[in-house]
Order: C-alpha cells, then structure tokens, then sequence
C-alpha cells in the first residue's frame, strides 16, 4: 500500500495529475474568545491523496491508508506532538474527520480526502 513521504513531496491545494501524488489544501478558519478574552483558532485543512482505485484491491488499499493516516495523527496530537509555532501562538490539537473517496476518474484513478482541522491560540 501507500506510505508516508516527505513534506517536500506534498503540494499545495491541487495534485499532480498521474498517481500517486498529495496535496494540502486550506479550507477555511474560525476564531472564537474564551471568558479570559484569549482567542482561539481553528484552521482547516483538507488532504488530498490522488491513486489508483481501478480494483477493489487498489480502493481498500487506498481506504486503510486513509484509516492509518487519521489513527497516526490523532497518535500525534494524544502524545502532545503538535507544531511549533512562531511568536506568541500555541498549538492545542488537531482533529481528523471525513476520510473517504471523493471523486473516481475515468482513467482508473480516484480522489480521496481527509478533513483536518487544527485549533490554536495566542498568549495574551
């Protein structure tokens, strides 16, 4: 099956056009203040893992890489291994939702996603 890769092999917001190929793209933001007036962010993210799906092999190969991709980051984000961020802002967590295969090509290929949002805040 499908491994992790190098950040350097991830694009932004659009993959490659031939498998395998990565992409992150951003998918809006939210701000909210808590009673202490400090204010907490929320990025989201979506990734995008375009494969082969022209079997079922292919397609539940493509769904556990999913599955195991989610279960490695919330493994990240339980053990406290979260971003270093600049300045005054701390990472709290990240969350992953909505694994799934969001669109099938007709040269056998398939789009598959994963929603990631990331909550942060800034030290007052």
């Amino acid at each position: 099956g499908m491994s992790m890769r190098p950040l350097s092999e991830i694009r932004t917001d659009l993959t490659e056009e031939q498998p395998s190929s990565y992409a992150l793209a951003a998918a809006g933001n939210t701000s909210t203040k808590d009673v202490t007036g400090t204010r907490h962010y929320t990025n989201s993210y979506i990734f995008y893992a375009k494969e082969s799906a022209q079997n079922e092999v292919d397609r539940q190969d493509n769904n556990d890489f999913l599955e195991r991709l989610t279960e490695w980051i919330e493994t990240q984000a339980d053990k406290g291994h979260l971003p270093e961020l600049p300045g005054q802002y701390v990472a709290e967590g990240i969350e992953v939702s909505n694994g799934m295969l969001l669109d099938l090509y007709e040269d056998g290929t398939g789009l598959y996603q994963v929603q990631i949002q990331f909550t942060f805040y800034k030290r007052s």
